[in-house]
């Protein structure tokens, strides 16, 4: 997958790789707010971040925003 999120305990890490934007890697954990800002801003698709957030971590969008 194009863009892979790690669970890092309440936070996560990403990586993102072209077509769904260009090469990049986090370079310490982050919240999904900030990961999801960061990637719009690259121009990545909403429904490709989520994809991703979804295949690391299931219930992503049940837990706090740390």
């Amino acid at each position: 997958m194009p863009i892979t999120v790690w669970r890092r305990y309440d936070k996560y890490e990403v990586s993102v790789s072209p077509p769904y934007g260009p090469t990049w890697r986090s370079s310490e954990p982050m919240t999904s707010r900030q990961i999801f800002d960061k990637l719009i801003g690259m121009g990545c698709h909403s429904t490709d971040i989520s994809d991703a957030f979804d295949a690391a971590d299931p219930f992503w969008t049940e837990r706090p925003d740390a």
